[in-house]
C-alpha cells in the first residue's frame, strides 16, 4: 500500500497505561537535515503526563505486520500559514467499530518554524470532538482547516460507505450509500481505495468499488462496480451519491489496489482511477479518464496500463501507487518488483507521465529488500517552482520501518537534486503543504511496549514554492497521508 493511503489500527484501551510505557529509541532526527528546511520540533510528549492521558489514549500505533504502515496520528494545515493541527483518534466497539473520538492539537506553525522550541510552546489548545463513525475500513486526507475521514462501516445492519468532514469543532457525517440486504441470498460489500483534496475544485474525492454476490458470503466471486465520488468542504456532493459509475473490464473480476487522482496540482481538468486485475493471466493494470467537471454523468471507460512480465529468467511485477501531479507534470506511479535471476531483486518506481502508457524510471529504487518484503509502498508527488518533488518509500518486514528516498525533477522528468534517502522511520509519517506553498513533514515515536504513540515532531521540508496562484487556490494543502482504520480490539 502507498503513502497516499497509509494504513492505522486503531485499538481501544480500555486503562490509561502510560505508567508501564516502554521507551522506545527517538526518531527526532530520523529525517536528514540536507532535505529538511527547519530543524525538527517535539510537538506531542507523553512524557509530559498531560500529554500521556491524551496521546496514549488517542492515538494508538500497533507495530505493522505488513507493507501498510500504521499511523495513529495525522498531521495538517490551518487556514492560514501560521497554524497546524495534529489529529488522533479513540475507537469504540459500537456496531462493530467506530471512531467515537477525534482529539485536535493546534500548533504554531511560525515558533516551530524557527527550530528552537524546546519546551512545546508551540502548542497552542487541545480540543476533543465527539463523533459515532461507523469504521471497519477507512482513510483521511486533509485540506486547509479541514479533516476529511472515508469510511466503510456498519449501519446497525448492513455495511456502508461513509464520508465525515471535520471543521472546527465539528464532525459532520454523510452516508454515501444506502445498501440493504433485506434477504439472505444477497451479499453486497465495499472495498475503498484513497481519498484526496482537489484545490481547484475545493473539494475531497474518493474512489471505492462494490461487490454484490449471492450467499455465502464469503464467496470470491461476485460483480464488481467501482464508483468516483466528490464532497466540497461545505458538505454539498459535487456528484450524486454513491457517485460516478465505473465498470471494470471484468465486472466478474476483483478490482485491487484501486487509486485516483487529478492531472494538475493547482486545478486539475481530468481525475485518473487505476486498479490492478490479479485474476487474469499475466496480471493487468488498467485505468481510466474522467473530465473533473460537475457535468460528467459516468466515469472513463479502462483501458490497459502495464502487464506483468514473466520471462524463463526474469520476472517484473507491478502494484499500482498512486496518482500525483504538479503545476507542470503529472504521472501514475507503480511499484515494480524486479527479479534478475533466481536470487537478485531490486525494487524501482516507474511513472506514467501525462498520460502516456509508456513506463518512465522515476529515479527512485531500493535494493536492500528480500522478495518477502514485496517492494515499494509508496511513492507521492507535489509541485515546485521548477517542476516537482518525489518521495518513495519501501517497507522492511524485519525491522518494521519504511525507508524513503526523495527527489527533485524538472518538469520533462529530468533530475534537479538526484534522489537521496530522506529517513528510516517506524510508525506514522504525513506531509503536507500549507497555504503558503510550504511543504511540512511529520512524524511519530512508536511506544512498542504497549503500541501507542509516545512522542510527535514536525518540520518543515521545503519552502514556499514560488508559484504564481490566484487567491482562491492560495487555500492548497497536499493531502498525502491517507489510512486505514481497521480491526478495532480492546486492549
Amino acid at each position: 500500500m502507498k503513502l497516499t493511503t497509509l494504513m492505522i489500527i486503531l485499538g481501544l484501551c480500555a486503562n490509561l497505561c502510560f505508567g508501564s510505557t516502554v521507551v522506545p529509541t527517538s526518531q527526532f532526527g530520523a529525517f536528514a537535515s540536507f532535505w529538511l528546511n527547519s530543524t525538527a520540533t517535539k510537538v506531542v510528549s507523553v512524557a509530559n503526563q498531560t500529554d500521556a492521558m491524551i496521546w496514549n489514549q488517542y492515538a494508538q500505533i500497533p507495530v505493522p505486520v505488513s507493507p501498510s504502515g500504521s499511523p495513529g496520528a495525522l498531521f495538517g494545515p490551518g487556514t492560514s500559514n501560521d497554524t497546524i493541527y495534529v489529529y488522533g483518534f479513540t475507537s469504540a466497539t459500537t456496531n462493530g467499530g467506530q471512531i467515537d473520538k477525534i482529539y485536535k492539537r493546534t500548533l504554531n506553525a511560525t515558533i516551530i518554524g524557527w527550530g528552537n522550541d524546546t519546551t512545546m510552546s508551540c502548542v497552542i489548545k487541545d480540543e476533543t470532538i465527539l463523533s459515532a463513525i461507523p469504521v471497519s475500513d477507512g482513510r483521511a486526507t486533509v485540506a486547509p482547516g479541514y479533516l476529511a475521514i472515508f469510511t466503510t462501516g456498519s449501519d446497525g445492519t448492513n455495511k456502508q460507505v461513509y464520508l465525515t468532514l471535520v471543521s472546527g469543532n465539528t464532525a459532520t457525517m454523510f452516508q454515501l450509500t444506502s445498501v440493504s440486504d433485506s434477504t439472505t441470498s444477497t451479499c453486497t460489500s465495499f472495498t475503498l481505495g484513497n481519498s484526496w483534496y482537489d484545490i481547484g475544485a475545493g473539494a475531497f474525492f474518493y474512489i471505492y468499488s462494490k461487490k454484490v454476490s449471492s450467499a455465502p458470503c464469503g464467496s470470491l466471486t461476485g460483480a464488481h462496480t467501482i464508483y468516483l465520488g466528490g464532497h466540497y468542504v461545505n458538505g454539498t456532493a459535487y456528484w450524486p451519491a454513491p457517485g460516478l459509475v465505473m465498470t471494470p473490464i471484468a465486472a466478474a473480476n476483483q478490482p485491487a489496489s484501486i487509486i485516483g487522482g487529478g492531472d494538475s496540482y493547482l486545478d486539475s481538468s481530468n481525475i485518473y482511477v487505476v486498479y490492478k486485475d490479479s485474476t487474469v493471466t499475466p496480471p493487468v493494470i488498467y485505468y481510466s479518464k474522467t473530465a473533473k467537471a460537475t457535468s460528467t454523468a459516468t466515469g472513463g471507460a479502462f483501458s490497459v496500463l502495464v502487464s506483468d512480465d514473466a520471462t524463463p529468467d526474469a520476472t517484473k511485477t507491478y502494484i499500482p501507487l498512486s496518482v500525483w501531479a504538479s503545476n507542470f507534470t503529472h504521472g501514475i506511479a507503480v511499484a515494480c518488483a524486479n527479479q534478475t535471476d533466481a536470487s537478485t531483486y531490486n525494487y524501482p518506481i516507474w511513472n506514467f507521465l501525462n498520460g502516456t502508457t509508456i513506463a518512465t524510471d522515476s529515479g527512485l529504487s531500493y535494493t536492500g529488500l528480500t522478495s518477502s518484503d514485496g517492494g515499494a509502498a509508496s511513492l507521492s508527488g507535489w509541485m515546485l517552482s521548477t517542476g516537482y518533488t518525489l518521495v518513495g518509500g519501501w517497507y522492511t518486514s524485519t525491522s518494521n520501518t519504511y525507508s524513503y528516498q526523495m527527489g527533485t525533477f524538472y518538469a520533462n522528468g529530468t533530475a534537479n537534486q538526484t534522489a537521496s534517502t530522506l529517513a528510516t522511520v517506524m510508525g506514522p509519517v504525513s506531509f503536507f503543504q500549507d497555504v503558503k506553498g510550504a511543504m511540512w513533514v511529520g512524524w511519530m515515536d512508536v511506544d512498542t511496549g504497549n503500541y501507542m504513540t509516545y512522542a510527535g515532531y514536525l518540520a518543515k521540508l521545503q519552502g514556499q514554492t514560488n508559484v504564481v496562484v490566484g487567491a482562491d487556490t492560495l487555500s492548497i494543502a497536499l493531502a498525502v497521508v491517507a489510512f486505514l482504520l481497521a480491526s478495532i480490539v480492546a486492549y
